[in-house]
């Protein structure tokens, strides 16, 4: 069964390899009611269509093409709401995270797995996915980990993305870093229902978007860029969402 999950307000960063998520397993046991995230990054390489003379860009940058290798967002809670016909939770919050996401797929149909998270059986009308940044208490804790070291120091960032520019017959590595804080708010339609089983999540990045500008491809090296680019994962992360139930 599928069915489209619709975006309530403002814009959504779900993220990429398999992430650790706290009081998570990914091996559920085989009885009890399960709900898992899965990631999926498509077009990874984002080719220049721009007109050329000779080996200039014609107002562009000079950038041939870049490579979305993989994106990293820390979600510090995932919240879901019940809805207002489900009264067996009276309300209840089911809570989950911290947790990294992580998008590193070139295609829509290879799913990465971020998280199977025992959830109790009902319908959900909401999600709630607060993008915040580490307190510094919290960094500290995190410092050493090898999957929120990258968020905690030193700049206690929410977003990284890391990939490669080519350019002038020649590539170099890039890594694109964030420190923005938003909730991001989903509504299920229709309703989420939880049942006995596994019911999964799937969230597809479209990476062809961030790095497009008017007249060229938009430079992550480039601190007079990075305004456009972040419009350009903002509309990345508005794409549509699917659950179904294995």
């Amino acid at each position: 069964m599928k069915s489209q999950l619709k975006i309530l307000t403002g814009f959504i960063a779900l993220a990429l390899i398999v992430a650790s998520c706290s009081e998570n397993t990914n091996n559920p046991t085989t009885n009890g009611s399960y709900l898992q995230m899965k990631t999926a990054m498509t077009n990874q390489t984002i080719t220049s269509n721009f007109a050329k003379s000779g080996d200039a860009v014609q107002n562009g940058s000079g950038i041939d093409s870049i490579r979305v290798d993989s994106v990293r967002i820390l979600i510090k809670r995932i919240k879901l709401l019940r809805s207002e016909d489900d009264t067996t939770g009276e309300g209840e919050e089911v809570k989950i995270g911290p947790t990294v996401i992580h998008f590193n797929s070139d295609t829509a149909d290879t799913h990465t797995l971020v998280f199977t998270k025992a959830i109790p059986v009902g319908s959900y009308r909401k999600m709630k996915m607060e993008m915040h940044r580490f307190t510094p208490g919290e960094a500290a804790d995190y410092a050493a980990d090898p999957e929120f070291g990258p968020f905690a120091f030193p700049d206690r960032l929410t977003i990284i993305v890391d990939g490669t520019v080519y350019a002038d017959s020649a590539s170099r590595p890039f890594q694109f870093t964030q420190d923005w804080t938003e909730n991001f708010w989903f509504e299920f339609d229709p309703f989420l229902d939880i049942t006995e089983g596994t019911t999964a999540i799937e969230w597809t990045f479209d990476a062809s978007r961030v790095f497009k500008g008017a007249d060229r491809l938009l430079d992550p090296d480039d601190e007079n860029d990075h305004g456009s680019i972040g419009d350009g994962l903002k509309k990345s992360w508005k794409v549509l969402k699917k659950w179904h139930r294995d």
